[in-house]
């Protein structure tokens, strides 16, 4: 059962630009303090950094996990942005040093 017109999948067009073009973040480096996560986009993140810090002990010893890099898919909501996916860079590496 996939609900497509759930509450976190509204985005009034409108509204949305609006906002960006006040551009409130730009004012305030604290603006954003809350944001929702999917539990699903939650568990693929977990999961990446798990994944990255034992790449990196098992290439480099225990003193250098690596570094993990994703991306979000999500939208604002006012002062709130909702996070509804997430997925994985393909850079592996710690630092300044990246394959």
């Amino acid at each position: 059962y996939i609900l497509l017109h759930a509450p976190i999948f509204e985005c009034n067009p409108t509204k949305l630009q609006q906002y960006q073009s006040k551009q409130p973040w730009r004012k305030s480096p604290n603006y954003f303090t809350n944001c929702r996560i999917n539990a699903t986009a939650a568990i693929k993140m977990i999961k990446h950094a798990i994944q990255g810090v034992n790449t990196g002990r098992q290439r480099y010893g225990t003193d250098h996990p690596d570094d993990v890099m994703g991306f979000l898919i999500g939208h604002p909501q006012l002062s709130k942005p909702e996070y509804l996916d997430s997925y994985k860079s393909l850079i592996s590496g710690f630092a300044s040093k990246s394959t």
